[in-house]
């Protein structure tokens, strides 16, 4: 995703100490993008679980 072509022409001559710094970057990029997703969905569950307890609601009041 980084990558540029610059970077692509250089990439023969990375040493290992480059090569885990990357890997740990993008293990970090892949971490935040997971919570993120995590947190999406948290919010989209309460979302509808807030959607369910207003239509409860309503039809409670329909009837009352």
């Amino acid at each position: 995703m980084f990558l540029n072509c610059g970077d692509r022409l250089h990439i023969s001559n990375i040493n290992s100490t480059t090569d885990k710094q990357r890997q740990v970057a993008s293990s970090r990029i892949y971490t935040a993008r997971y919570a993120g997703a995590n947190y999406v969905v948290l919010l989209y569950g309460y979302w509808q679980n807030l959607v369910q307890q207003v239509c409860r609601l309503g039809t409670l009041a329909l009837y009352l």
